[in-house]
């Protein structure tokens, strides 16, 4: 799948997945972000538990991550410039992903919205 992280060095990508700590602490900060700081935390796990900062998998991952997770790979995948694939490839490239990095179950909902 297509990552931000595949041109960084190992110093760059471990600098670059702090941003979900870093967001985390800010919301932990104010009354009025503190219910979404576990939600910015896991924002980057995988469906498999090979994501980031905690590898939590599966459903202990927050239902509102994983939709997140599907509709963040969609955007960017779709919308980046220069980049953009087209928007049947990058369904099929969630579909590839199912089980691996999203909810198979989402994705299964995703792709059926998506059709519509």
């Amino acid at each position: 799948m297509f990552s931000k992280l595949d041109n960084l060095s190992e110093e760059e990508r471990v600098a670059f997945q702090k941003h979900c700590e870093i967001g985390y602490r800010i919301a932990m900060t104010s009354p009025d972000l503190a219910h979404l700081a576990d939600m910015i935390l896991m924002h980057h796990e995988w469906w498999n538990g090979s994501g980031y900062p905690l590898g939590v998998k599966g459903e202990d991952i927050p239902y509102e991550c994983r939709i997140l997770a599907i509709v963040d790979a969609y955007v960017s995948m779709t919308d980046t410039e220069g980049k953009a694939m087209p928007k049947e490839k990058a369904l099929e490239e969630i579909k590839r992903m199912a089980e691996i990095q999203f909810d198979p179950i989402l994705v299964e909902k995703f792709l059926a919205y998506m059709k519509d």
